[in-house]
């Protein structure tokens, strides 16, 4: 094969592979839509009239300023990655149409499916600001994709850090789960449950005082090591693996770190930070340098191991404070407050055995 052969396959396979990773990004992201937008999924009854009188109701009087520039923003991703994966068979003009669409109609699902929740109100002011953000999301990503020659820069790239394939592109779109879940500075760093609220009661410093080793710091080592082999079992060579862990694991810690300064209360700014958890991160790094030079097909079982023991141990140290009493460590004033904690602790939660899954089965 020649170096036109390949510049040509590049070129034409491009929209593909990179449409396949932004189709499971799209499906998880539905999912995060879904569940932020009908927590608490409890008290269904048919509301009085029809769901869909929102539509036509006259817009309210005072309209949330927050409430719109959150519902503006959390679209604008969804209506980029639905652009990027019509874009594998159709032209820009048609996938950023076929995205504007499709982002007001899952929009307007969630509207009438909150007319049957008693604790949400459906409100067409919501509708437009959803449509307009996936209307900007899908807009931009239109006008990234009419440049040819960065979209094959950007699959060439793909190629050469990520193994090929359907399924790598699912693992991928893992990974940005959990990154989601660390978005969360009320969720400790590489371990489950949340943080106590030093406001209302002291910090739980009971376990471990004797000498013994915690079983919470086995599980941030474990937790570490699992993340960091999960990733790079995704690398195409082995030093784009050993990039794709250290780069993972440091985007994570970065993303608690700047949430923890945007969100959290500057008492309790660095409580995601449990002591002697530095400790624990160290013990889990040498535990993953120890791992990585593994044969790639034992290293993912590993991996699966490492996850499953990090999940267990996390579970035994755990610490699930009161919501309420966690809400009071934010210095955030938004209503989505609530169901953004609920979501990314759920998803903390979910994305071991969702992990382990994978790895399994594929």
């Amino acid at each position: 094969m020649t170096a036109n052969d390949d510049s040509w396959r590049a070129h034409h396979d491009a929209p593909d592979n990179l449409s396949r990773l932004a189709r499971h990004l799209a499906l998880y992201y539905l999912a995060l839509i879904a569940y932020a937008s009908l927590t608490p999924f409890s008290g269904w009854r048919w509301p009085e009239g029809s769901p869909a009188a929102f539509l036509w109701a006259p817009f309210p009087h005072h309209i949330q300023r927050d409430d719109l520039i959150v519902n503006f923003l959390a679209y604008i991703p969804f209506g980029g990655l639905l652009a990027g994966w019509a874009m594998r068979r159709r032209s820009v003009l048609s996938a950023v149409g076929i995205a504007i669409f499709a982002g007001m109609s899952v929009s307007a699902t969630m509207e009438l499916a909150q007319a049957f929740l008693p604790s949400r109100v459906s409100s067409s002011v919501d509708l437009l600001s959803n449509t307009a953000g996936a209307a900007l999301g899908a807009a931009l990503l239109g006008w990234l994709g009419s440049f040819e020659r960065l979209v094959v820069a950007l699959a060439r790239f793909r190629g050469r850090v990520l193994m090929p394939g359907s399924a790598i592109d699912a693992g991928v779109a893992l990974m940005a789960i959990w990154l989601v879940a660390q978005t969360n500075p009320s969720l400790p760093l590489m371990a489950a449950g949340i943080v106590d609220n030093p406001l209302v009661r002291p910090w739980n410093a009971a376990i471990g005082t004797d000498g013994s080793i915690d079983p919470e710091h086995i599980g941030i080592a474990f937790n570490l090591c699992g993340v960091a082999l999960f990733a790079s079992t995704l690398g195409r060579t082995r030093r784009s693996a050993f990039v794709l862990a250290v780069a993972t694991v440091a985007l994570g810690a970065a993303l608690k770190w700047t949430a923890a300064r945007l969100m959290l209360k500057d008492l309790v700014e660095f409580e995601w930070l449990a002591p002697d958890t530095p400790w624990a991160l160290l013990a889990g790094a040498a535990l993953f340098l120890a791992c990585f030079p593994l044969p790639l097909r034992v290293r993912t079982r590993v991996a699966a191991v490492v996850i499953v023991a990090g999940a267990i141990m996390s579970k035994l140290a755990g610490n699930y404070a009161d919501i309420g009493d966690v809400i009071k460590l934010f210095n955030w004033p938004y209503a989505q407050l609530l169901n953004f904690t609920g979501l990314t602790l759920y998803l903390n939660e979910l994305w071991p055995a969702l992990a382990v899954i994978y790895l399994v089965f594929r």
